[in-house]
């Protein structure tokens, strides 16, 4: 299972990555006309704390997640008993927020973040579960994709916050 270590080595890096992205940056009323203000606001305001969840579960597996060995005996279980149903409270949370219209593209891509992650997951259990080396392989490609998802993210969230300044 060296490449399960890899793949998950990988996607916990880059979920750091992602969230840091994530929040840095403040949007002022200053910065936005004051029709979208309130309404960006408040998006930003029912998003932090679920990226803070989201933050602390990725501790939570960098903790779980022996850095010296990494098998599926360790992984699966934590990830079908914690990580994944709290993976699935923070994407049903996610859902229940409507994104201003200038954040849609964001919340878009939030929502394929976490859908990919949650099928990463799935695989995982599955492979297990069958004791099927190709469940973990396509683990690795669904952890990848999540991380392009979460680049995408990013990209978006920074585009959201360029616009608003140029005004």
């Amino acid at each position: 299972m060296k490449g399960l270590k890899h793949v998950l080595t990988k996607f916990l890096g880059a979920m750091g990555c992602c969230l840091i992205a994530l929040g840095c940056g403040e949007i002022t009323e200053e910065e936005v006309p004051r029709t979208t203000a309130g309404a960006i606001d408040a998006y930003l305001g029912h998003l932090k704390p679920l990226l803070q969840e989201l933050r602390s579960l990725d501790m939570e597996i960098a903790r779980a997640v022996p850095a010296d060995s990494v098998s599926s005996d360790v992984i699966v279980p934590l990830i079908q008993s914690h990580f994944h149903p709290k993976l699935i409270a923070l994407s049903n949370k996610v859902q229940e927020i409507t994104p201003a219209p200038e954040l849609a593209t964001v919340h878009k891509h939030l929502r394929n973040y976490l859908r990919l992650r949650l099928e990463a997951f799935d695989l995982a259990i599955e492979g297990a579960r069958l004791n099927d080396s190709a469940f973990f392989e396509q683990f690795g490609v669904r952890l990848a994709e999540a991380d392009e998802a979460g680049r995408a993210l990013t990209s978006a969230l920074n585009a959201v916050r360029y616009d608003l300044n140029s005004f």
